[in-house]
């Protein structure tokens, strides 16, 4: 299965569980929607925000995609230069 990377927003809210956001509406707390994102761990990223029950961040991601959901096999709490919000893994 191809591996990739992207440069996004990971949200959760009580409305749903963890997505990938690649458009995030202005508001606070950020809202968005976007595919599932499988075996996010919050306790391996740093910079997180709460507030109005929903947590965010920027982030890195790496993993599969299977049409419908992307499984990570990696985090970062930071973007880290991409100059595009999702690029193919090396």
């Amino acid at each position: 299965m191809q591996e990739y990377r992207a440069a996004t927003v990971v949200l959760e809210n009580p409305e749903h569980g963890s997505q990938l956001c690649f458009a995030v509406a202005g508001s606070y707390p950020p809202q968005c929607g976007g595919p599932d994102i499988v075996n996010w761990d919050w306790d391996a990223v740093d910079g997180e925000e709460s507030a109005g029950g929903a947590t965010w961040v920027d982030a890195v991601v790496t993993g599969t995609w299977d049409g419908e959901r992307f499984t990570t096999d990696a985090t970062g709490g930071t973007h880290d230069g991409m100059d595009s919000a999702t690029r193919r893994a090396d």
